[in-house]
C-alpha cells in the first residue's frame, strides 16, 4: 500500500468514527475536510462552531492514555489555531478540540493556544505502514478529557 492509500484509508476511519460519537454527544451538524487541512472535522454543538482532529489508536485503551496521557503534535495546534484566527478575523467564533479514539472509547480534549502547552521532542513511529521508520516530533501529552464515552 502507498502513503497516499495509507492516508485515504486512515481518513475513512476517522470520519467512520466521528460519525458513530456524534449522536452521542448530540452533534447533527458536521462536515469533514479533505486531507490537505489543518484539522479534520468541523461541527456544531449547543450553538457554538468546533474545529476538531481526530486521531485513531485502535491498538490502545482509554485506560493507556489516562495513565501515559495522548500525544498531540505541535503542528496540529499551530494549524488549528491559525485557522481560528483567521475565522475571528471575520466576525467567528471556534473552539479548537482533540478527539482521541481508542479500541474501547472516546476521550475529549479541549484545546488552547499552542504557546500555553509545554511541547517537548518524542520519538514516534512515522506511520503506520512502515514500523520501522521513526522521526522526531515535538509533541504534548494531553491530560484530563473534558469527556470520556465508553464504546
Amino acid at each position: 500500500m502507498n502513503i497516499t492509500q495509507h492516508v485515504k484509508n486512515r481518513e475513512k476511519i476517522e470520519e467512520q468514527e466521528f460519525t458513530n460519537l456524534a449522536p452521542q454527544l448530540n452533534i447533527k451538524t458536521y462536515k469533514f475536510t479533505s486531507t490537505s487541512e489543518r484539522y479534520d472535522v468541523k461541527f456544531r454543538k449547543n450553538d457554538m462552531l468546533y474545529i476538531a482532529e481526530t486521531k485513531v489508536r485502535e491498538d490502545k485503551t482509554c485506560e493507556y492514555f489516562n495513565v501515559h496521557g495522548p500525544f498531540l503534535e505541535l503542528k496540529k495546534i499551530e494549524g488549528m489555531y491559525k485557522v481560528k484566527q483567521d475565522l475571528s478575523t471575520k466576525g467567528i467564533h471556534v473552539n479548537m478540540q482533540y478527539i482521541n479514539v481508542t479500541k474501547d472509547g472516546y476521550q475529549i480534549y479541549n484545546l488552547s493556544e499552542p504557546w500555553t502547552y509545554d511541547f517537548k521532542w518524542r520519538w514516534l513511529p512515522k506511520d503506520n505502514y512502515n514500523k520501522d521508520v521513526f522521526i522526531w516530533k515535538m509533541v504534548h501529552e494531553l491530560q484530563d478529557p473534558i469527556l470520556t464515552i465508553m464504546k
